[in-house]
């Protein structure tokens, strides 16, 4: 028994060193902070740089989704033209270019004409005058046809840099000239030139082979709206030109095809290439209608056009980074049947 003591006494200040506690020391302290800040600070740039990535891929789905919207917009817009002008920026057969007769000014802002078409203006009942008089032919004219001609143009404005109500490169402006100012009184607007009963749809406002009105700017009978911001600059120049449709070709396989490109193309492209005003980031193609033989009339026939759309995100979410979207593309064909031939 005595032996076991000896034991456990001999062993009892090795026991006690062994549970000695050690600190840290100053250096060791230094060591760990520093390599917590690096691990941190990795983690907050890694956290930050995805957070980035995830609102410049949210702008960018946001503005494709934006430019959809629009085109398909414009596409059912088309779809009720009785006539589509394939000729806005250029001269015109028995009159001139038809941008000398409509608005390319709005708020101060320089607009180019792209597209634009008359289209019939449903009128309801509660449009229409209550009674008409024995000799009021326009009134009674009005009652059973129930509609009236609207000229829609389409244009790209480009916008004011560091503009706080337009925060994109460029705009889509919408552009309504009614005959009507106002219903059931049927006062025409300022300017306003029947296509079918005054003038002609391909050479309106021409009256007896002259101008006899012109599209107003702004008032009464007039309406304009933007459909869409966020489109990319129309004078991008840092676009691939392979990625700019010409509507124009000499190869039999592409749909833009003619046998005289440069003279009788099958399409024409609006704003032209050639043009001062021309857009690479919201044009057409429209198909051309040629004239019946032996004749100078112009082609009745249903006409189908292509639109091309490119947006650009640079001002949304402050995605100053983010680059030019893919162009989209759509086409319509106007079921107008007006003059149309069977």
């Amino acid at each position: 028994m005595t032996k076991v003591w000896q034991t456990l006494l001999k062993t009892l200040p090795l026991s006690r060193k062994r549970h000695k506690k050690h600190g840290f020391t100053l250096i060791e302290l230094l060591v760990t902070i520093l390599i917590s800040a690096v691990i941190i600070t990795a983690l907050l740039s890694f956290v930050i740089d995805l957070l980035q990535t995830d609102r410049r891929e949210y702008a960018r789905a946001e503005t494709q989704r934006e430019m959809e919207t629009a085109l398909n917009f414009i596409v059912d817009d088309l779809r009720e033209a009785v006539y589509i002008y394939d000729k806005v920026d250029q001269q015109r057969s028995n009159s001139d270019r038809l941008q000398n007769f409509i608005p390319t000014q709005f708020n101060g802002a320089t607009a180019t004409p792209v597209l634009a078409f008359w289209k019939a203006q449903r009128l309801n009942d509660a449009d229409l005058p209550s009674n008409c008089g024995d000799n009021d032919a326009e009134c009674k004219q009005v009652t059973i046809r129930r509609r009236a001609y609207s000229l829609i143009v389409y244009y790209v404005a480009k916008n004011p840099a560091n503009d706080p109500k337009w925060r994109g490169k460029a705009r889509i402006i919408r552009y309504a000239f009614n005959k009507y100012p106002s219903l059931p009184s049927l006062g025409k607007t300022n300017g306003y030139r029947d296509p079918a009963e005054e003038s002609s749809f391909e050479n309106w406002p021409n009256v007896n082979g002259s101008p006899g009105g012109s599209a107003a700017n702004q008032g009464a009978g007039t309406m304009q709206a933007v459909l869409v911001d966020f489109v990319d600059d129309p004078e991008n120049q840092s676009i691939n030109p392979s990625q700019v449709e010409t509507c124009t070709s000499s190869d039999p396989n592409s749909p833009f095809y003619s046998t005289d490109p440069s003279n009788n193309p099958t399409y024409r492209r609006i704003p032209d290439l050639n043009s001062n005003n021309r857009s690479n980031s919201f044009y057409v193609c429209i198909k051309t209608l040629g004239t019946v033989a032996g004749t100078n009339q112009q082609e009745k026939l249903n006409q189908d056009v292509i639109l091309f759309l490119r947006g650009n995100p640079i001002g949304r979410v402050n995605a100053n980074d983010t680059q030019p979207l893919l162009t989209v593309r759509a086409g319509a064909i106007a079921r107008g049947v007006i003059d149309k031939k069977p």
